[in-house]
């Protein structure tokens, strides 16, 4: 049995077999990128956010583009840690 007997589909080239275990991840993480964007973009209330990550399918790129820029769950975040690193004034 030889490899181009194992492809699931016949006449289909070589080549896709190669592809296809490294599609898997992506299409993993192109899951889970898009399930933490869209409940983070629900719970912020950020409706037009919510459509764009639930229509347009971008191979994780709009998720991660929300996620990186456009989170206010994340700004919140990192502005609740600034205040919490500065040190207390004092009067003197």
């Amino acid at each position: 049995m030889t490899y181009s007997d194992m492809l699931p589909f016949v006449g289909m080239p070589h080549w896709i077999g190669l592809l296809l275990p490294m599609m898997v991840p992506l299409i993993v993480l192109d899951i889970v990128l898009r399930g933490i964007a869209l409940w983070r973009s629900a719970r912020s209330n950020q409706l037009a956010w919510f459509i764009a990550l639930l229509i347009v399918n971008s191979i994780g790129i709009l998720p991660a583009i929300y996620l990186l820029f456009f989170d206010e769950e994340k700004k919140i975040r990192r502005s609740a840690g600034r205040r919490d690193k500065q040190k207390p004034r004092t009067s003197v």
